[in-house]
């Protein structure tokens, strides 16, 4: 609980609070002293003059003891703390009336009595104390003159042993309790107004943390959502709340893709895995009956098996290279490079390399194109790529004496491509999942495929990076259309 942000604030408040009031009375008992003495002295400051008026009490530099004496006891019934002292010109105690004993001191500093006679002091002016060598205390003084010449002072301390005798029980009595009383009242009314205060203001602090709590023990994957922050108002701790929930929801939507990924990688793992060990197994069991039976089979038999082999030695080479293709398209390490080039002269050129191909498959394949259709800007390497694949795929779906076409269509602003086929088509609930590289459909695993899938994976991630989208339309047993635009130069 001390550890809280309110309970330390608390703590500093009171700690404060309790600081300021100590020295709150600190202060106040000294302008309280400082006030008394200057009033002191100010309504004191003829009871010296009026002594050394009263009568002579240095004579032929001797001290009249019994005027001494007397003019003390006047003194007192005027002020009944004063003490009055005798001085000659260098400060030297010529005498007292007070018992001798007493005074422990046989100097008075005369700077403070000159300052004082001068004027030229603000009050209270403190000297010497006789009884109390070390200490200060107020004073009237008044020089005594003989035939014009200074020979001594009188020297009235104004506040005695019995004053601060009185004075120290009247505060310890008074004074300091009510003082401490206030002070004590003060902190206390204080510390509950700074409470409640410091309460109010971290409340959404505290909310804040509350939030964050929960979003910690939902495991960071639930946003957290406060419909009472204000955004821009200017407050910080707003701004701090509405950058927290902002990054909660980052946050959970990162751990969600990240499992996605994660789980998408499992499968595509498992699939690949299988992809590989079906050829390779292939490839090895017609590799070693070669090795064992290479002197009894017949050499059209070999050819088969060798054919075989290469078959599927050429399936994993073109999937090992398609795995590298798609983890650098996916890492980013590969960026498009846009240039301008004419869509139907690529179109006519692929199409030209996969006419072998479709032939010996029984497949017409037919290019419908514009040859004056305006140019694309996209990376022209990474566009035949796309029609490569796309091609491809359709060929290994489309049964002898099928079609496949590709048809180029210039647009407005963009250039619209259509590789159709009339294949085996695929099923509505496929139909979502295709460019899943991890995904492979009803397909059958017994039979090599060229791609494994992973080719209209790097079809959509191709056209993810040109800022274009792929469509599919497909019906089972008539036939599967791809579909995607590019801008035109003007255009782009």
């Amino acid at each position: 609980m001390a550890r809280s942000l309110t309970t330390r604030l608390v703590l500093t408040l009171v700690t404060l609070l309790i600081t300021v009031g100590v020295a709150f009375v600190y202060l106040a008992k000294w302008s309280s002293d400082r006030y008394h003495q200057e009033i002191t002295q100010r309504l004191n400051a003829t009871i010296a003059g009026y002594i050394v008026e009263e009568e002579p009490l240095l004579g032929d530099s001797n001290v009249n003891s019994s005027a001494l004496e007397h003019v003390a006891h006047m003194a007192m019934i005027i002020n009944p703390v004063a003490e009055v002292y005798l001085l000659d010109d260098q400060g030297r105690i010529l005498g007292h009336a007070l018992p001798q004993s007493a005074v422990t001191t046989t100097h008075v500093d005369l700077a403070p009595i000159e300052a004082y006679l001068e004027g030229d002091s603000n009050m209270p002016v403190r000297g010497a104390d006789p009884l109390n060598p070390g200490e200060k205390k107020v004073f009237s003084a008044a020089p005594i003159e003989t035939a014009g010449k200074l020979v001594g002072y009188v020297y009235v301390v104004l506040g005695g042993q019995k004053y601060e005798s009185e004075a120290e029980q009247v505060l310890d009595s008074h004074i300091l309790r009510i003082s401490v009383g206030s002070v004590v009242a003060l902190v206390l009314i204080s510390a509950l107004v700074g409470l409640l205060a410091v309460r109010f203001l971290t409340r959404r602090l505290r909310r804040l943390v509350v939030d964050l709590r929960r979003f910690q023990a939902g495991g960071f994957r639930e946003p957290v959502k406060a419909s009472d922050v204000a955004r821009n108002d200017g407050d910080e701790i707003n701004t701090l709340r509405t950058a927290f929930h902002d990054l909660s929801a980052t946050v959970a939507d990162q751990i969600r893709q990240l499992e996605t990924t994660d789980s998408t990688r499992r499968e595509l793992i498992a699939n690949v895995s299988h992809d590989l060990r079906t050829p390779i197994a292939s490839m090895k069991g017609y590799l070693d009956t070669l090795l064992m039976k290479h002197e009894s089979l017949a050499v059209d038999e070999r050819q088969r098996y060798l054919e075989v082999a290469t078959r599927h030695s050429a399936y994993l080479g073109k999937l090992v290279e398609d795995l590298f293709e798609l983890s650098c398209l996916d890492s980013g390490l590969v960026q498009p490079a846009p240039e301008a080039f004419s869509l139907s002269e690529l179109v006519q050129d692929v199409a030209q390399k996969y006419q072998l191909q479709a032939a010996q498959a029984r497949i017409t394949l037919a290019p419908h194109v514009d040859r004056e259709a305006p140019l694309v800007k996209a990376d022209i390497g990474m566009i035949q790529q796309v029609l490569e694949n796309l091609i491809g795929n359709a060929l290994r779906h489309t049964p002898a004496r099928g079609e496949i076409s590709v048809t180029v269509t210039p647009g407005a602003d963009t250039v619209t491509t259509v590789v159709a086929d009339t294949g085996q088509g695929i099923a509505n609930e496929d139909l979502p999942h295709i460019f899943n590289r991890a995904y492979s459909g009803g397909e059958s695993r017994q039979k090599p495929r060229a791609n494994a899938g992973l080719g209209l994976a790097i079809v959509k991630r191709i056209l993810d990076l040109h800022n274009a989208d792929i469509t599919v339309t497909s019906r089972i047993g008539e036939g599967s259309a791809f579909r995607f635009e590019l801008p035109l130069v003007a255009a782009g």
